[in-house]
């Protein structure tokens, strides 16, 4: 800090303005350091989340008197919002409610007089000092903040025009009035080319500028966009992602539909197009669908992303021409096989686009939904955030994971981590800096959004109940510091976050409660009656996710039937044929979810003995039967393997190869352990460079099946963007919309901790709003129930 300072003051300001100063920092070193240099200042802190950093002004005395310091608060959910602002956040009530806790400092300088004029009014300058919003991509929340900005400054220029004309006429020889200089600094986390930065030096921002698109925070003001083309097949390929990126967060979904049927009352391509019925009747079957192109089967570069290129960069250049005849030449493809009667999974424009390999060899053709999983872990440790990300993209990583063939990740979690919701520390994401202000909460739902833009589902994993503590004492969900109940609050924490994320299938509810019995009655230690309970609180705030309960370790003490010394942590399930399995208030959404190792993890393990079982590995079968394949099945219980894995040499290799079998012969889905190459004993599906895959692992693990996600909702009913389109109908739908809203039920909104209007995420579970995900989330975890069960 010190040597900061130095540089600092090696140009001698009169006005120093400083962000992200911590208070203490402040009051320690920078106020008395400046003070004892001539300075007078004023810190101010953010506001909520218990900050302890915010902005710092200080002014050189000798040049300009404070006369006044106001401290202007940025968040969107001010009840003074201006008019224009107030009426853009009118609809968008993520935005309008969210916990945004940036301030600026506006300063009103005067100039200290000079000696040789003493009569002379001293001149005034109005600063702002601020640091706004961080997020990367929510430059539309800054720019209504600059706005507010803007506002504040100029509405205390107003407020002193009537003094500066009066102190004008007292004055000799006073200059004829003016208002006072503005200066706008601080940390706008924007470059010359944002609707921030426009705002500033044009005080205008273009309806159709790039900055007010979505964002992964899903904060648009709901702007009309024209096209940078106008040929109808352009016109209708961008209007259709537009409204179904909108239906697929489930924003605003029946303003945006109401609106696209208003664009194609009026759209000339819709009345006059060569193509009209096809276009009509293509734009009902793209709707239906086209959420496949935008999230599961991912294009090369995301359709939408170049149609909102092409509308933001419309200039008379190659680029932009080349671009525009390379996107209208795919939507009108996609309008002619739609007009032909062809789905999108059927389309010859989709399968030109599809990414080589991705999905080629896992078309799902029957009832039964296959998981071939990764388990990514870390966020449950120390760092709070998933390995690797100090090496490589989170983008990347999980592109590796979806090019491999895998369409699901397991994310391991701590309830400490979960209920503290502490920030990270830099260094863990190194080569992601734009996550590196993100809380551990956030950072997750950055990582599930990118996980679903790849076509990957996302299961949740209690597996620690401390990031720093593991094995726990007791093995048990519990301990003397932290009762279940904090394990509860973090699963309805969690719930309450994920369950709007359409990806997001299934909790594991404790990762591998070695010390506990079951169905034995013990309050205290029987897994599963306690489970049934947990289950069953995480089912209220999610109804659609699927449950995971894990088995025992050894379980209870012999011969109790649950006894098993052989058996690893989490694969004991031998009494659910004596005892039952957990009781959930929806039993459909049961998973049984054993774990298992070969002789790379424990080689002592007397059934890896050679010499004992000369037929290694084949003896195997019946062992993994008789601990959790017949219990399962004789209770018609579902079951997913939720780890198992090792390093693949000597006897590993055999073992691993003779599961990878049993999976196949029981029609088993799967989690293997794990995505990453640090997992001490077992090594994982990359190497050393997080970027190379370890061939002979993946070689092995490609055998088995991995259903397509896009395929999987498309078979259970996608939702429909918009209806039959036509004036009447028109009508009838904007009264619908009207009813439905006036029959909407009345929430308690969560407290502010417990609000989470990130990227997409909604604050309430309406049965109406779930209405929105059916197709993709409410509708897929039925199948995947069916389908991991082993059973016809």
């Amino acid at each position: 800090m010190p040597r900061i300072l130095q540089e600092v003051l090696a140009f001698a300001p009169d006005v120093l303005l400083l962000q992200e100063v911590d208070l203490t920092w402040y009051e320690q070193f920078w106020k008395p350091a400046m003070e004892g240099r001539g300075y007078v200042g004023k810190h101010t802190l953010k506001r909520g989340r218990g900050s302890s950093e915010g902005i710092a002004s200080f002014a050189l005395a000798d040049a300009f008197e404070i006369v006044e310091i106001r401290e202007l608060s940025l968040s969107l959910d001010r009840p003074d919002l201006p008019v224009p602002l107030a009426r853009l956040l009118g609809a968008h009530t993520s935005t309008r409610d969210a916990e945004i806790p940036t301030v600026a400092q506006l300063l009103l300088l005067r100039e200290a007089a000079p000696v040789a004029s003493p009569t002379a009014v001293p001149r005034q300058v109005l600063v702002a000092n601020t640091h706004l919003y961080f997020a990367n991509e929510a430059m539309h929340v800054r720019t209504m903040q600059t706005a507010l900005i803007l506002d504040g400054l100029r509405e205390w220029s107003d407020e002193l025009q009537p003094q500066q004309q009066e102190e004008r006429q007292r004055a000799i020889g006073a200059l004829a009035a003016s208002a006072p200089a503005l200066i706008v600094a601080g940390d706008l986390n924007a470059d010359a080319s944002d609707a921030a930065l426009q705002l500033l030096t044009s005080g205008l921002v273009r309806a159709d500028d790039p900055d007010w698109l979505h964002g992964a925070l899903n904060w648009a003001p709901s702007l009309e966009l024209p096209a940078a083309a106008r040929e109808s097949a352009f016109e209708l390929a961008a209007a259709l992602i537009d409204c179904v990126d909108e239906r697929y967060n489930a924003v605003q979904g029946s303003d945006v539909e109401a609106a696209w049927a208003e664009h194609l009352r009026h759209s000339d391509a819709a009345r006059r197009g060569a193509h009209e019925e096809a276009t009509l009747e293509g734009a009902q079957r793209i709707a239906r669908e086209f959420h496949l192109l935008r999230k599961a089967v991912q294009l090369p570069s995301s359709a939408r992303s170049r149609a909102h290129k092409l509308r933001a960069d419309a200039r008379d250049d190659a680029s932009a021409r080349d671009g525009a005849n390379e996107l209208e030449r795919f939507a009108a493809a996609v309008v002619r096989d739609a007009a032909a009667g062809r789905t999108l999974l059927e389309s010859e424009a989709l399968a030109a686009a599809e990414p080589d390999g991705v999905h080629a060899a896992n078309s799902l053709r029957s009832d039964r939904f296959h998981i071939r999983g990764l388990s990514w872990f870390g966020a449950e440790g120390a760092g709070a955030a998933p390995d690797g990300l100090w090496q490589r993209k989170a983008s990347d990583l999980i592109g590796i994971v979806a090019r491999l063939g895998f369409n699901a990740l397991r994310l391991p979690l701590a309830v400490d981590h979960v209920l503290s919701n502490p920030s990270i520390n830099r260094w863990t994401l190194t080569a992601n800096p734009e996550l590196q202000r993100l809380r551990h909460l956030d950072l997750l739902e950055r990582i599930v959004r990118l996980a679903a833009a790849q076509g990957l589902l996302v299961m949740l994993d209690m597996h620690r109940l401390r990031a720093s503590v593991w094995p726990t004492t007791h093995g048990l969900w519990y301990d003397e510091g932290m009762p279940a109940t904090q394990l509860e609050s973090a699963w309805r924490r969690l719930a309450r976050t994920f369950c709007s994320h359409w990806n997001v299938f299934a909790a594991d509810l404790f990762n591998e409660p070695w010390g506990a019995s079951w169905g034995d009655g013990d309050q205290e230690r029987d897994w599963a009656l306690y489970a049934g309970r947990l289950g069953s609180l995480v089912l209220e705030e999610c109804p659609r996710w699927l449950i995971l309960v894990e088995g025992l370790g050894v379980g209870s003490s012999a011969p109790s039937p649950a006894f098993c010394d052989l058996c690893f942590w989490g694969e004991n399930f031998l009494n659910v044929t004596g005892a039952g399995v957990p009781r959930l208030s929806k039993p459909e959404r049961l998973v049984l979810s054993p774990h298992l190792y070969g002789p790379g993890t424990n080689s002592r393990m007397y059934y890896f003995n050679r010499t004992v079982f000369p037929n290694f590995p084949d003896n195997m079968g019946p062992i993994w039967t008789d601990h959790f394949l017949a219990p399962a099945r004789a209770a018609r219980a579902a079951l997913l393997v939720g780890e198992w894995g090792g390093r693949y040499v000597g006897d590993d290799e055999l073992w691993q190869d003779r599961f990878k079998a049993f999976l196949l012969e029981n029609s088993l889905s799967s989690f293997y352990w794990a995505l990453n190459p640090n997992s001490g004993d077992t090594g994982g599906i990359l190497l050393e460079d997080w970027t190379a895959p370890h061939v002979e692992k993946q070689q092995m693990l490609s055998e088995l099946p991995a259903s397509s996600v896009a395929q999987a909702l498309a078979s259970v009913g996608p939702f429909e963007c918009l209806k039959h389109v036509g004036a009447a109908q028109l009508e009838e739908e904007e009264d619908d919309v009207e009813e439905a809203e006036e029959r909407r039920p009345v929430r308690v909104s969560p407290s502010v901790h417990e609000k989470r209007t990130r990227a997409g995420a909604r604050e309430d579970t309406d049965e109406e709003d779930a209405v929105l995900l059916k197709g993709r989330a409410q509708q897929t975890s039925r199948p995947l129930a069916m389908a991991m069960d082993g059973m016809d």
